[in-house]
């Protein structure tokens, strides 16, 4: 179908385009893992998740379901969640793709949640008007991944990482 729409324009680089994007392996949109990852994901029906990032959702909602119960906590207790939280799904993540140690969907989507409710906070904190807590946290995520980026390349494990997506991005042709 899509090719008789373009013979008629004589564009030969408009079909590369169009045969290009249809190449692209779209169920990474939302598992983002390349099929030799799919043990980390939860099929629903026909459709990959991603099992740390369903977590994550869980842990958002959780979040902003209980604000009225942690917004009364004290600063300090807060920055302490947001900064102990993440931590388990860092050590979960760097244990396996960084020393190649098995982990699990359920610890996946445990250690997601856990993420998941720090970033509920966060999204709560800027909305109650409170930049010390949104920012800090904002901070505090970004350092823990440039952590899991330098623990992954001092281990040499980085570019085996970068490569199985870069190369499961584009389907191959006999797939």
């Amino acid at each position: 179908m899509t090719v008789s729409l373009l013979r008629g324009h004589g564009s030969q680089g408009l079909r590369k385009k169009v045969s290009r994007f249809r190449m692209v392996r779209w169920s990474m949109w939302l598992s983002h893992h390349p099929p030799c990852d799919y043990d980390h994901t939860l099929l629903l029906g026909s459709v990959r998740v991603c099992a740390r990032c369903s977590g994550i959702m869980i842990g958002i909602l959780l979040a902003l379901a209980s604000l009225d119960w942690w917004r009364t906590w004290p600063t300090c207790a807060i920055f302490a969640t947001v900064i102990l939280l993440p931590i388990p799904a860092v050590a979960d993540f760097l244990r396996h793709e960084g020393f190649g140690r098995p982990s699990n969907n359920a610890r996946r989507c445990s250690t997601g949640l856990l993420i998941g409710v720090v970033c509920g906070m966060l999204l709560a904190a800027w909305r109650l008007g409170a930049p010390l807590v949104t920012f800090g946290a904002i901070a505090w995520l970004i350092l823990l991944e440039f952590a899991v980026m330098l623990t992954l390349r001092a281990t040499g494990t980085m570019d085996s990482y970068a490569a199985r997506y870069e190369d499961a991005v584009v389907k191959k042709a006999d797939e």
